[in-house]
C-alpha cells in the first residue's frame, strides 16, 4: 500500500477542519508498520481514510492487494450481540460477489476459528459468552476470512490485560509470518509498538514527524516530539 501526500478533513467550507496534512507512507508485503501519537493526532482518521470511510481532500491511496480489513480496539462493540459466532464469521462470505454454498461457508468459518485458537464449539456461542481475548480472536478471524492481506489494527490489545495482550500479539505475529500479512499497527503503547513492528511512524497534529526502523527511532530519535513520547514511556527499553 502507498499513501501519497494525503490530506483529510471534516466539515465543509467555513466549518472545514483539516486533520491530516501531506501524509506519505509505504507499507510493504509482510511488513508491520507501527503508528504512534497522542490521542486526537489523526491516527484513527488515517485508518478510516485508507479503508475509504472518509474521503481524501488531497493526495491518493494506492492498494496493491485486496481491500484491507480492520481489527478494532473494542471487539464487543463491533460484533452483533444477537448472533452466534458462526453466523458472524460467515456473514462476510454471504456478502461475497460469488455465491458460496452454505456448507462451504461453514467449513471456512470452522477452519478460521481454529486458526485463531478457537475450537468449533465457539461457533455456537454469542459474543457475550466470550472473554475479551476470545472476542478479539473472532475479530481477527473476521478480518482474515475473505483473504485480506493487509490488516489495519487500531489499538487491538489496549482493552486487554497484559497476559491476554501477549497472547493476541503472538497470534498476530504467527498469522503474519504464515500468511504473509501486512499490518498497519496503531497504538499509543510504545512498548507494544517496539515488540510488534518493523518500522514506526510518529504522528503529531496530523503530520508524520518521524519515520524509520523501530530500533533506530527508539534508540536515536531525531524529532523532539518523538523524544518526548519515549521519555513519557518509562517501560520501553530498546536494549
Amino acid at each position: 500500500m502507498e499513501v501519497r501526500h494525503l490530506d483529510v478533513g471534516y466539515g465543509k467550507r467555513k466549518k472545514y477542519r483539516q486533520v491530516l496534512f501531506d501524509v506519505d507512507l509505504t507499507l510493504g508485503q509482510g511488513e508491520i508498520l507501527g503508528l504512534v501519537g497522542e490521542s486526537g493526532c489523526g491516527k484513527s482518521t488515517l485508518s478510516k481514510a485508507i479503508l475509504g470511510f472518509v474521503p481524501a481532500a488531497g493526495g491518493e491511496i494506492i492498494h496493491h492487494t485486496s481491500r484491507p480489513q480492520m481489527v478494532f480496539q473494542d471487539p464487543f462493540s463491533s460484533l452483533n450481540p444477537g448472533k452466534k459466532i458462526g453466523w458472524i464469521l460467515e456473514e462476510p462470505l454471504r456478502l461475497h460477489k460469488g455465491v458460496i454454498p452454505a456448507s462451504e461457508r461453514r467449513e471456512r468459518a470452522v477452519a478460521m476459528a481454529r486458526r485463531v485458537g478457537l475450537d468449533e464449539s465457539f461457533l455456537e456461542r454469542y459474543p457475550g459468552d466470550l472473554s475479551g481475548g476470545q472476542r478479539q480472536r473472532v475479530s481477527i478471524a473476521i478480518a482474515l476470512i475473505q483473504g485480506a492481506e493487509l490488516i489495519l489494527a487500531d489499538e487491538p490489545v489496549s482493552a486487554l490485560d497484559v497476559t491476554i495482550q501477549r497472547q493476541i500479539m503472538e497470534l498476530m505475529l504467527e498469522l503474519q509470518e504464515e500468511m504473509g500479512l501486512s499490518y498497519l499497527f496503531i497504538s499509543h503503547d510504545l512498548d507494544v509498538i517496539y515488540q510488534m513492528c518493523d518500522r514506526v511512524m510518529v504522528m503529531q497534529s496530523g503530520r508524520i514527524v518521524e519515520m524509520g526502523d523501530v530500533e533506530r527511532v527508539f534508540e536515536r530519535p531525531e524529532h523532539p516530539y518523538t523524544r518526548t513520547l519515549l521519555e513519557a514511556s518509562q517501560s520501553v527499553d530498546p536494549a
